[in-house]
Order: structure tokens, then sequence, then C-alpha cells
């Protein structure tokens, strides 16, 4: 991720750099970027500022956002000594004082350029929104899937969708396994009917066959003995013992 990131802000500031010299002004213009990661800072220290924690150790659940910090502050260290014009806002979205709509309007004064984020759906979709309102790229680091975001020339995904990452397992699958029956174990929810839509419209494409049978407990025995004794039915649901 550090790596990734530090590509990002180079690549970011390469194309910035080439605008501002094609400006007539001799001042370099201040590029804003604001960092919106899970740092859990009000779990990490007490109302006066003790670490809760034992020294050199932190909480598992703000390794992501940690990392991501560390990342873009090794990133500027770079680009400081090639005196980047480069403005970094790192904001906590685990804060509790501040809710996620007010750390974004609080942001919309900082005259954001930018915004990097390392987020769940449901906070992409409203830091998404945001961007889109304000002409603010932003760029996700860390989900796989738009959160339903569409029609949002904005919103970057580093990552490869659901959809490439569902057709690259049909198209793998299909060149291993031709003329072998594939069975697909899945639970209920929306994001699996999600990707079961991918491999179905991939698989008409294909002609391929896929077989459905939904999970419906979630741990069972004799799973193999059922699989060897049951002809599995185009989108059968059965039940493990």
């Amino acid at each position: 991720m550090k790596g990734r990131f530090y590509f990002l802000l180079f690549i970011v500031f390469c194309s910035k750099t080439q605008l501002t010299l094609a400006q007539p002004s001799s001042a370099k213009q201040l590029f804003r970027i604001g960092l919106f990661a899970p740092l859990y800072l009000d779990s990490a220290f007490d109302k006066n500022s003790t670490y809760r924690f034992p020294p050199k150790s932190f909480p598992k659940y703000s390794t992501p956002g940690l990392e991501l910090v560390e990342g873009a502050f090794l990133a500027l260290d770079t680009l400081n000594k090639l005196k980047a014009p480069i403005e970094l806002i790192v904001i906590d979205t685990r804060a509790t004082s501040q809710p996620l709509r007010t750390q974004l309007n609080n942001a919309s004064s900082q005259n954001l350029d930018l915004i990097i984020t390392h987020c769940s759906t449901s906070e992409l979709q409203t830091i998404a929104a945001f961007g889109y309102e304000k002409n603010i790229p932003v760029v996700n680091v860390n989900l796989p899937n738009d959160a339903g975001v569409t029609n949002n020339p904005f919103l970057v995904l580093l990552n490869s969708t659901l959809r490439t990452q569902s057709i690259a397992i049909n198209n793998y699958v299909q060149a291993k396994f031709p003329k072998q029956p594939v069975v697909v174990f899945r639970k209920k929810g929306k994001l699996e009917d999600m990707i079961r839509s991918y491999w179905d419209e991939t698989a008409k494409s294909n002609k391929s066959v896929w077989r459905f049978s939904r999970l419906l407990m979630r741990y069972g025995n004799g799973i193999s003995s059922q699989l060897a004794a049951k002809e599995f039915d185009l989108f059968r649901e059965i039940q493990i013992q």
C-alpha cells in the first residue's frame, strides 16, 4: 500500500506540475490533499491524551489507517525534496466528536484538490457524493467495489472491482475446467447476489454453466458425502447437515 500511495501522489504532483508550468504566474499553487483514514485516535488516547495501550503497540483495527498515513508521510518526505507545493490534511474518520458528514463540511472550507480515502462501502457513498458536489476527485485505496456509485466521474478505485475479479475467476475456471460442472457455495446477501449476476452475465456470453448451491448452515459435517450423492440443478438450494 505504501508503494502504491507513493506512486499515486507522485503522479498527482507530476500532472499538477505540468498545469502549473503552463500558467504565466511564477507563484507556485498549493495543492491540498485530504486524507480520510480510520485512525481510531479517540480509542487509542483518553481525555488526558494518555496512550491506552502498552508502549510500542497499537490495536490491530488501527493498522490500515496508520499504514496509509505512514505511506503518505514517506511520499511527502520525497516530494518535499522536490519542493512540491503539497499540503496534506489528515482526517480521522473514526473520531467520536465529529461524524463523517461534519468532517466533510469542514473540509469544504479547506479548498481541497483531491481526496484519498480508506473507508467502508457506506462511507464511500457519502464521500463520493461530496466529491461530485464539490468537483473534487475521490480516490479509494481499499474497496474492491464501487459501493453502488454510478455516473460519478470524480470517483477512482485503485483496486480491481468485484465485476473485474468475478469475470477473471470465471475465465480461469472455464479455462482450467472447461468440461466439468462447477458448484458455487454462497450465503444470502445483496453482495452475493451481485457477484452471482456477474457470473450469470459472463456465463451467457461464454456459454458456460454454473451450478449455484446456497449454503444454509455456516458449519456442518458430511459435505463431501452430500456432494457425491447429489446432482446439483441450476440454482438449487441444499442444506448442509
